[in-house]
């Protein structure tokens, strides 16, 4: 999903955060270009709202706004860190009878989103725009 190089996150395009929260911007693997952020929630029990706009060098949309702006995101969940079944964007991750993984599929959100606790969220821009730092 994330290409190995990780990118330089604009001083002041994320609010300062606590130890629980790690944001890394990295450029994508699957479409070339284009930026895509990791976001982790190491907290038990704290849930964050991130607006990754800026880190992203995208303008931040709103719910309001009717252009194709947003982002596609990949949110892994659990019950707990000891949990044998991890969702995606809130679906069983269930191998096919084959073995073979199940589609990846992601959510398309319009402007900020919920990060709940323990989990992992992959964050790329919906739209063409804001890949000269993947260039």
């Amino acid at each position: 999903m994330i290409a190995p190089t990780v990118l330089e996150i604009a001083p002041g395009s994320l609010p300062p955060a606590p130890s629980a929260l790690q944001v890394t911007l990295h450029c994508s693997a699957q479409r070339p270009g284009t930026p895509i952020a990791l976001a982790l929630n190491l907290a038990t029990e704290r849930t964050f709202v991130l607006d990754l706009a800026a880190a992203l060098g995208r303008p931040t949309a709103s719910e309001d706004d009717e252009d194709e702006s947003g982002y596609l995101v990949h949110l892994l969940t659990s019950e707990s860190l000891s949990s044998k079944v991890v969702r995606l964007n809130g679906l069983a991750l269930v191998p096919a009878p084959d073995g073979s993984p199940p589609p990846f599929e992601a959510l398309w959100v319009k402007g900020p989103f919920t990060l709940p606790p323990v989990s992992v969220a992959f964050v790329q821009p919906a739209s063409a725009g804001g890949e000269e730092a993947c260039a």
